[in-house]
């Protein structure tokens, strides 16, 4: 990755992270895109800012959340369905704490 552009070994990479299966085409439109994603965001850092006021919403910044009440659990097999280790009824995860 040079000057922020994006190539395909990064997109990938994060791809794979996100357990995502794209073929070599979507590979290569995901870098095309996000590199000028990039390019268009790094060209908004040249804006001169000074004196402008930084914006805030009009909504009220209220976090309306849920009752909390109990529900029916997913079964387990929909639970852990992309699970990508499991033992059992049971998420693997690597061990964290060495």
């Amino acid at each position: 990755m040079v000057d922020g552009a994006i190539d395909e070994n990064v997109v990938r990479h994060v791809a794979k992270l996100a357990r995502l299966d794209l073929d070599e085409a979507r590979l290569t439109r995901a870098a095309t895109d996000l590199g000028r994603m990039i390019e268009h965001f790094s060209k908004l850092s040249e804006l001169d800012t000074e004196g402008v006021e930084p914006t805030v919403t009009r909504l009220a910044a209220v976090g309306e959340l849920r009752a909390d009440e109990p529900g029916t659990p997913l079964p387990t097999a929909e639970a852990l369905g992309n699970a990508p280790d499991r033992d059992g009824d049971f998420f693997r995860v690597p061990n964290v704490f060495g």
